[in-house]
Formats: structure tokens, C-alpha cells, sequence
């Protein structure tokens, strides 16, 4: 994981991060429809209402309203003047004028306390009862009406024109009235007369339809709302399922496989998973075919748009070659069998100690491995890991697994290489060439069974704190260089490495 580039990083984390419920897409548009449909039912309702009232308004004020009109010009303006307390109830005017209020009571089937006069008090805003049909008058008694009604009254009296109240309330319930003026023979309205309408009775209706639609909206919204949850298992399950599969991905589990029943267009996004993982498990098993430097350069060059020919460099690094000494008299005493079990039993040993130093196998000759060493302590990283393969295999000849003892020699030079691209662009590999690379290979020809042929520049790298003075160093003659290599041959003894004298 630490040597994922930031954004792959990034990424895996975001994909292991347990999200919270809340975060879920899926919880989301679950709440949002829920969210949009109360709000689409509270709306509506109140429309509802509001209509619904409008309707009753529009309904009872327009008749009330007409009631009032067609009354009114029978009401004598004269006679009211007459009219100024309970004790004119039995004048012959207040009689008059209680036969016309009668006679629109009984044509319009209103109750008696529904049409009534006022007119304009000495107080402001105050309009004292004149004429109405109850037995029990209250004439005199000042009427103190609710802003819309007083603003329908100052409308009547100032342009002496019928006119009706949106619904109000009072001490008695909720109206809708309908106002018409009484005016005198010059035209000037002296009174009111009102035409009422209870509407409790209808608003209680209203509320009750309004409360069953309230009732079957909540029922819809729950189950909109469980409905949605369930919908919300049913996608959260699947994306677990989804997501195992990415997490398999990332762990290297090719194995796995995304089991989701169905036919959706989550099963068909599992399924594809599931391929991918078939093919990647391909990709997988072939990078036991690369070595380490090969699949970073791989890597490297896929982010920046893929790999080709002309990748080529120079770089620093210890060069490591090994082959089994003999291996040709091995190979012939042994069934061909054998002599693989045995090639890749000692490949084996090499490949983990190589790689667990930290080193790159570049490629496998035969009985020969060649591996490079680079970054911090390449040069000492290099050369311990060729003492611990030869200590190994001299531990493994104490009790032969072939029957035979083997003997590896191994030689190591450091310097400049080029590592780069070779091939074709259907076929190519990574590698390293250069004079290095050769002299590790006459080092390694050189060493004889059990030792190590290092470069003698290569060993001071490797061991700074040694006297160069006192180490014994050979010139080892390389074909291909001018001049003799000098170089340390080191062999494992009772007291540990040392210097070996040349048997060459």
C-alpha cells in the first residue's frame, strides 16, 4: 500500500472509508421524494383549503350580497331616524321596517339574527343596532365590527354602493356578510343593512374532508417512506456487494466473486466485476514473469500513457549474477524431472533471499540468475544477500535433497547500466546492458563453487569502515576489458568470509 502513487492511494482509502448511513445516495433520493411529496401534500392541501374557502366566500358573499341590494331600497331612511331605542319598538316605523326585513328572511331562508340594521354611531368605529327580527331587541346597542367588516362598512358609506366581507369572526362564530346601504331622499347613506351567513357548519365540513385527505396523504407519505427504506436495504445490500468486489480488487483477492441475483443493471455492473477479476487474475499470474524494476516501470509509464520502446535510462546499481557450478553433470545424472525440481528448488532460494534484500531478479539464463540492487545501501544490500545464499546452500549440502551436493558462484560489480526497453512493440523487455552487466557475468564465470567474486570498488561501497590496505585483491583478466579487474574472491569459512586465494 505505501508504494501506491497518492491519487491510487487516495482513492483505495475513499473506497474502504465506512460511509454513514446519512451519506447513502440511495437514503438520499429515498428522502428527497419524501421530502418533495410532503411538500407536494402540504402545498396542495393548503390550495385545497384555500380554495375550498374561496368557494364558500364567493358562494355566501355574492347571494348575501344580492339579498342585501334588492332589500335595502325598500327600507324607509325616514322611518330609521325614528328609531332610537328599545322603546321604539312599538312605533309603527320600527314595525315597517321589521316587515321588509321579514319578508327577505322568509324569501331567502335566513334565520332571523341573519339580516339586521346598522348605522353610524357618535364613537368611532361604532354602529349602533336599529332594526332586527329577533323578539328580544337590542336597539341602541353599539356593534364594534372587525376590520374587514369595518373597512366593507366605510366602502358602503362612502360610495353608497353594495358590497360583502371575506370571512370574519366574532364572539358569534364565522360570517361572510353582505352590505347594502339605506340612504335618505338626497342620497346619502344613512344605514347598513346586513345580510349574514354562518359558515361554522361548512368550515367544519371543509375540515373534515380536508382532515381524510390529511389522513390518506400521511398513509401514501408512509408508504412512500417504507417503501423507500425497503428500496434502500435492497440497494444498500447490492452496493455492499459492489463494493466487496472493488475491495477484492484492491486486496489482490481475484478469487472472488460478486453473487447478486437478479437482472438489473446492478447484476450486469457485478457480472462485468466479476470478468474483470477473471482478467486481472490473468494480469496477476503474469507478473510473476516481471521483475520488480519491469512492473514500477509498468506502472510509472500506464499514468503516463502507456509503455513503448523508447523508455530507456542510466542509473547506478550493483549487478548480481549467480549459476550452479557443474550444472551440466548435475543435469545429466538426474531425470529430466529431477533436474527441474532441482533448477528451481535453488532459483527458488535465490529469488526470496534476493528479493527479501530488496534486490530485482532482470531475468533467470538457465541454472544463471541475474538481479540488480539499487537505492540506499544497494552495494551492502547486495553482498549480504549472496553471503546468506551461499551460507544456505551450504547448509542444504549437508544433507543432499538430490542426492548430490550444489554449488552456486556468484559474482557482483556496481556502476552505470542502461535500463530500458528491448524488442518489439508486440513483444519487449525491460532490462539492463551496459559494461557492468558484462563484468558481473566474467565475475560470476570466475568464482569457483561456494564464492563470491565482488569488485573491489564494489566491497569498499559495500564495507567503508574496512582498510583497503589489508584487503587481498586479484586482478581477475575480464574479456571484453583491457585492463584486469581488481577484485576480492570471498569464501565462507570456520570463522566466517574471508579472502580466498585463487584457484583459477
Amino acid at each position: 500500500m505505501e508504494n501506491l502513487p497518492p491519487s491510487t492511494h487516495s482513492a483505495e482509502v475513499r473506497a474502504r472509508e465506512a460511509l454513514p448511513v446519512w451519506r447513502s445516495i440511495v437514503l438520499r433520493l429515498v428522502f428527497f421524494y419524501f421530502a418533495l411529496t410532503l411538500v407536494v401534500v402540504v402545498v396542495s392541501l393548503t390550495l385545497l383549503r384555500s380554495s375550498q374557502r374561496m368557494q364558500i366566500q364567493e358562494k355566501f358573499g355574492i347571494t348575501r350580497q344580492a339579498i342585501a341590494a334588492s332589500t335595502a331600497p325598500y327600507v324607509d331612511a325616514e322611518a330609521l331616524a325614528a328609531i332610537r331605542t328599545n322603546a321604539d319598538a312599538k312605533r309603527p316605523e320600527f314595525a315597517a321596517v321589521r316587515k321588509v326585513l321579514e319578508r327577505a328572511r322568509a324569501q331567502n331562508g335566513l334565520m332571523a339574527e341573519e339580516v339586521y340594521i346598522v348605522r353610524p354611531g357618535d364613537e368611532p368605529h361604532s354602529f349602533p343596532f336599529v332594526v332586527m327580527l329577533q323578539e328580544r331587541t337590542f336597539i341602541g346597542d353599539a356593534y364594534h365590527p372587525p376590520p374587514q367588516v369595518l373597512a366593507a362598512y366605510q366602502d358602503v358609506l362612502s360610495t353608497g354602493k353594495p358590497a360583502r366581507t371575506s370571512l370574519f369572526v366574532d364572539a358569534h362564530g364565522t360570517f361572510i356578510s353582505g352590505l347594502a346601504p339605506i340612504v335618505d331622499k338626497n342620497g346619502v347613506p344613512v344605514a347598513i343593512l346586513h345580510a349574514d351567513a354562518s359558515v361554522d357548519e361548512y368550515l367544519a365540513e371543509e375540515q373534515m374532508v380536508l382532515n381524510k385527505l390529511a389522513v390518506a396523504a400521511l398513509i401514501i407519505l408512509l408508504t412512500i417512506l417504507v417503501l423507500g427504506i425497503a428500496a434502500y436495504r435492497f440497494m444498500r445490500r447490492r452496493v455492499q456487494a459492489l463494493l466487496r468486489g472493488t475491495h477484492a480488487i484492491l486486496d489482490g483477492n481475484y478469487e472472488h466473486r460478486v453473487q447478486m441475483p437478479g437482472s438489473n443493471e446492478l447484476v450486469q455492473i457485478g457480472d462485468t466485476l466479476d470478468h474483470a477479476m477473471e482478467k486481472l487474475k490473468e494480469r496477476f499470474e503474469m507478473l510473476k514473469f516481471l521483475p520488480k524494476h519491469t512492473a514500477v516501470m509498468i506502472e510509472d509509464r500506464a499514468r503516463k500513457g502507456g509503455v513503448s520502446l523508447d523508455v530507456a535510462r542510466r542509473v547506478d546499481v550493483v549487478v548480481f549474477e549467480s549459476d550452479i557450478r557443474g550444472f551440466t553433470t548435475l543435469s545429466e545424472q538426474l531425470e529430466p524431472e529431477g533436474v527441474i525440481m532441482m533448477l528451481n528448488t535453488y532459483v527458488r532460494l535465490q529469488a526470496e533471499l534476493i528479493e527479501a534484500a530488496g534486490g530485482s531478479i532482470d531475468k533467470y539464463m538457465g541454472d544463471a540468475v541475474l538481479a540488480i540492487f539499487d537505492g540506499e545501501l544497494a552495494h551492502r544490500r547486495a553482498l549480504d544477500c549472496a553471503k546468506e545464499i551461499q551460507a544456505e546452500v551450504a547448509r542444504r549440502n549437508e544433507d543432499p535433497q538430490f542426492g548430490r551436493e550444489v554449488h552456486i558462484g556468484i559474482g557482483i560489480a556496481s556502476g552505470e547500466v542502461v535500463m530500458g526497453n528491448m524488442g518489439s512493440e508486440n513483444r519487449m523487455e525491460h532490462t539492463v546492458i551496459g559494461s557492468t552487466v558484462n563484468l558481473a557475468a566474467r565475475l560470476c564465470s570466475a568464482a569457483l563453487a561456494g564464492e563470491i567474486v565482488v569488485t573491489r570498488v564494489a566491497h569498499h561501497t559495500a564495507n567503508p569502515e574496512c582498510d583497503v590496505a589489508f584487503e587481498v585483491t586479484e586482478a581477475i583478466a575480464a574479456k571484453g576489458f583491457a585492463d584486469p579487474i581488481e577484485c576480492l574472491r570471498l569464501a565462507r569459512g570456520e570463522t566466517g568470509w574471508a579472502n580466498a586465494p585463487s584457484e583459477a
